[in-house]
């Protein structure tokens, strides 16, 4: 049974259709990518399945039970996290600030099960843990999207949803962050990723699923779904 089953997933914003039958799937363990261009309905189908938009039509299932519909606290509290492409950190508060919001659902653990949450994102992203009295502001953007990441990561979810991390940032800490991703699935997370970044984010991807105008027009594993020349006419590359 797959850790996250999305089916035939219909979603409007007013009355225009976004996602008109989107299916896929996540693994425990596992980096998924989605890939289309800008408008193809990649950003809508994680705020679909985080309860930011409420489907139309379909069914969306996490560890086997239905979350298609249920508000986005409620999803959190599941097991899925989601990193908006926008980051939304508390610009005001410190980099030790920001992680503790992510460690509010886990408030019945012991402080020792927090700190210990804690330890594994400052060794995932060393840098936050070198500048952890420093207000969010005065982060760089590749500091910022690590923070991002980091507390949705302190919680200790099953699933995390990332829409487009390397966004605007340097090629160096693109590479730390994707490196960062790729040890989240090792240890057992399921990662579903929307990122322009096609060939970056393959290297990473046990899978992959192309959009185009809100449906998915071919899937499978990214090394053989880029070699088709009318693919990668679709995503520019």
């Amino acid at each position: 049974m797959p850790l996250l089953e999305v089916a035939n997933l219909h979603a409007h914003y007013n009355y225009a259709p976004v996602l008109q039958g989107v299916s896929f799937a996540v693994d425990a363990g596992e980096i998924v990518s989605v890939f289309g261009r800008n408008g193809a309905g990649k950003t809508t189908a994680l705020r679909t399945i985080m309860g930011w938009l409420r489907p139309s039509r379909g069914s969306i299932t996490f560890e086997g039970r239905s979350i298609g519909g249920l508000s986005p606290d409620r999803i959190f509290r599941r097991g899925i996290a989601f990193v908006p492409e926008d980051r939304r950190i508390f610009p005001t508060l410190s980099v030790e600030e920001n992680l503790s919001l992510g460690l509010f659902s886990r408030w019945r653990s012991s402080s020792a099960e927090r700190r210990r949450q804690f330890d594994r994102v400052i060794h995932l992203f060393p840098r936050l843990g070198e500048r952890r009295r420093q207000l969010g502001k005065t982060l760089s953007g590749g500091e910022q999207q690590m923070l991002a990441i980091g507390r949705a990561l302190i919680g200790n979810p099953r699933l995390l949803l990332v829409d487009e991390p390397s966004e605007g940032l340097a090629p160096m800490i693109v590479n730390e962050i994707f490196e960062s991703l790729s040890r989240m699935g090792n240890e057992g997370i399921g990662l579903l990723l929307v990122e322009q970044n096609v060939h970056r984010a393959a290297t990473i991807s046990n899978a992959c699923y192309v959009m185009e105008k809100g449906r998915i027009v071919t899937h499978g594993i990214p090394s053989v779904v880029l070699r088709d020349e009318a693919v990668r006419r679709r995503l520019s590359v």
